[in-house]
């Protein structure tokens, strides 16, 4: 018998005992939102808030119990008749959260999250005819996903890597010179330069909550690539960010020239972990004013005093907007989109 064939026997739906878990279903509120923080995967679009604010967005959610303890939460989002889990904008990430480990090994904890993940795998299979999953960065074991009908000629998950950049705010000191501002000194030597001139040129930046000017930008932005957008876009954009804002889940910065005109706009979510740059808009006529680089900086540092750890500046997966996010020094990290037709 091949190597091969002994994988194949091996890893089939049944080998592991996973009779101990179950998925219950679990409902928006603090309860849920208290788990998603204590989860490395948790992130701000798992969160009540983040969930209610994205228009016609339908979330199913579960707890995966071991017994009567919650080991893991899962959240899909379901298309409308409620057989597929589909891809909806503005949710960056879903899936599976791990609940904190107890004190073992890694090893243990490695394969008790393989077991829950190849739990969950075969539950969703069960329910959904099409999958879609976006990954948290934290989500780093997908071998459930990859080998499910291994060695058989079942359908299987596509798997595409996408990766997003990290920037650390531990050390920065908001009120400090920014020369000695560890994200400056990261960051690339044109971006540097950016922020010189920026500084120079007194460009201002402010926290605001107009959510107009913000929609305004982000028409003339597409505009300018000659990128077509629904309309319907503008109003799903228009009720997340409001959405955002009222629960205290956002931060809107503008940026403006020496004159005092907007020319730039940035819209930061957050929750217990780190910040998430979700959107930017610029004014296309203003684009050698720096403001596009100082909306940021100015950003980091205003999250810096507010208390905020890391930023995820929320993907660098197309040449030109990745460019522009890795020049401020971040880390990489991938992620995963996992697809499966069940048919």
């Amino acid at each position: 018998m091949t190597e091969d064939t002994l994988e194949q026997k091996f890893y089939k739906p049944g080998f592991m005992d996973l009779t101990s878990y179950k998925l219950q279903d679990a409902t928006p509120g603090p309860e849920w939102d208290d788990f998603v923080e204590s989860s490395d995967q948790g992130s701000i679009f798992c969160l009540t808030d983040y969930l209610q604010s994205v228009y016609d967005c339908r979330p199913r959610m579960w707890y995966c119990l071991k017994g009567n303890d919650p080991k893991a939460a899962l959240v899909v989002m379901e298309s409308d008749d409620g057989r597929n889990c589909i891809s909806v904008d503005h949710v960056i990430h879903n899936g599976i959260m791990m609940a904190p480990p107890p004190s073992q090994s890694n090893a243990q904890t490695m394969a008790e999250d393989f077991r829950i993940t190849s739990f969950i795998v075969g539950e969703l299979v069960r329910k959904y005819n099409e999958i879609f999953i976006s990954t948290s960065p934290n989500f780093v074991d997908v071998r459930p996903f990859l080998w499910h009908n291994y060695g058989d000629t079942g359908p299987k998950f596509d798997i595409e890597v996408r990766h997003t950049t990290m920037i650390k705010l531990d050390d920065v000191d908001p009120e400090g010179p920014f020369d000695r501002n560890p994200v400056y000194i990261s960051s690339s030597k044109s971006r540097r330069q950016e922020i010189r001139y920026g500084v120079k040129e007194s460009v201002k930046t402010s926290r605001e909550s107009d959510v107009q000017t913000f929609l305004d930008f982000y028409k003339l932005t597409f505009q300018r690539q000659n990128i077509s957008v629904d309309g319907r876009e503008y109003k799903y954009l228009k009720v997340l960010v409001d959405g955002l804002l009222a629960a205290g889940r956002a931060r809107m910065y503008i940026s403006r020239t020496a004159l005092g005109d907007p020319g730039s706009v940035a819209v930061f979510g957050f929750d217990g972990k780190r910040a998430y740059y979700l959107f930017g808009a610029n004014d296309p006529s203003l684009r050698d004013q720096h403001t596009g680089t100082m909306v940021l900086w100015d950003a980091f540092l205003d999250l810096a005093s507010f208390g905020v750890k890391e930023v995820d500046l929320e993907g660098v997966n197309s040449p030109l907007r990745g460019h522009f996010k890795l020049s401020f020094g971040g880390s990489i990290r991938p992620y995963y989109h996992l697809r499966l037709r069940n048919v």
